[in-house]
C-alpha cells in the first residue's frame, strides 16, 4: 500500500474484523487468565483434539463431527494467539511512540536550581 492510499474495509469485513477482536479477547479471559477456563480447555483438548479423528469401528460421519469438535478447540486457541499476538503489538507501538516522543502527554517537573 502506498503513502497516499487509503486502507477500506467494506462493512462486512468491518463486521469480521471486530467480531474476531471480541471473540479473541473473550478466549483470553475465559481460557487463558481464568484457572478454571485453562483447565476446562486442557480438559477439552485432552479428550476430543488429542484423540484420532476416526476409529475403525465407527461409521465414516464420526469423522466430521469429530472434527468440528476439534475446529471449535482450535478457534479457541488461536483467540487467545491472536489476542496475545494484538496486545503484544499495541504494547510495542505504544511504547515506541512514548521513546520517540517522550514529552507528549506528560507534565514535565519544575527544575529547582539552588540560589546563588
Amino acid at each position: 500500500m502506498k503513502d497516499n492510499e487509503v486502507d477500506t474495509f467494506s462493512p462486512a469485513q468491518k463486521i469480521e474484523q471486530d467480531w474476531r477482536k471480541v471473540f479473541s479477547q473473550l478466549c483470553y479471559e475465559v481460557f487463558y487468565k481464568n484457572p478454571e477456563g485453562a483447565k476446562l480447555l486442557a480438559l477439552l483438548e485432552n479428550k476430543y483434539f488429542r484423540s484420532p479423528v476416526a476409529n475403525p469401528s465407527r461409521e465414516p460421519s464420526w469423522a466430521y463431527f469429530n472434527e468440528g469438535q476439534n475446529e471449535m478447540i482450535r478457534s479457541f486457541t488461536m483467540g487467545i494467539q491472536a489476542h496475545l499476538s494484538l496486545s503484544a503489538a499495541s504494547a510495542k507501538a505504544q511504547k515506541d511512540l512514548s521513546e520517540a516522543a517522550p514529552s507528549i502527554g506528560r507534565k514535565r517537573k519544575p527544575t529547582i536550581r539552588p540560589i546563588r
